[in-house]
């Protein structure tokens, strides 16, 4: 996944698109309106961004990055795999997710992170993939590659199906407790087997 700089202004404009769109929704809100959020004039937005959708893109690439630090992290701490998978879960889906998901206009910025940055969201789901797979198999997963794919799909249909963000982390919780409970229900199970 691109990384993106740490240009104050560029941090900014993505702060301030962020709060706008969900506020606005996607479709509602102009580059005028981001650039007035950002404290800049239009002409100097587009100096560092074409047009809504590079900017709706860039958020989507930080958003990433922040979940797959957040995830790293916290599956990188010592404890059973069930608390450490849950606090996983709750750092990844961090202050941003929470903004975006309590919003009135949350499924239509989920939406368009379909359309407008498919690729982004394709690159950073395989990421976190890959980082669960590698946790489940750390800790004994007989089939780690099928947990975390299961497992990440859950997460994802969980989010389109919830009144609002903290019966969704609720579920993400929940989730997150059973596949951990299975890993270590395995782990003890491969265990106790005779060698």
């Amino acid at each position: 996944m691109k990384h993106t700089s740490d240009d104050p202004k560029r941090t900014a404009i993505l702060t301030a698109a962020m709060q706008v769109i969900s506020t606005y929704g996607y479709r509602k809100t102009s580059m005028e309106d981001i650039a007035r959020a950002a404290g800049m004039s239009r002409p100097a937005l587009y100096q560092h961004f074409a047009n809504k959708d590079a900017i709706y893109r860039a958020c989507c690439e930080v958003l990433f990055l922040q979940k797959i630090k957040a995830l790293k992290d916290a599956l990188s701490q010592d404890g059973p795999p069930s608390q450490l998978l849950t606090r996983a879960i709750t750092a990844e889906m961090g202050p941003l997710m929470k903004d975006i998901l309590s919003s009135p206009h949350g499924p239509e910025i989920m939406k368009m992170s379909q359309t407008v940055a498919q690729d982004i969201i394709s690159n950073g789901v395989a990421e976190v993939t890959a980082i669960l797979e590698g946790f489940f198999e750390r800790h004994g997963a007989r089939d780690p590659d099928g947990m975390a794919m299961t497992f990440e799909a859950a997460k994802m249909g969980l989010h389109e199906s919830v009144p609002s963000y903290d019966v969704y982390i609720e579920r993400l919780e929940t989730l997150a407790r059973a596949f951990g409970a299975l890993i270590e229900a395995q782990a003890m199970s491969d265990s106790n087997k005779p060698n």
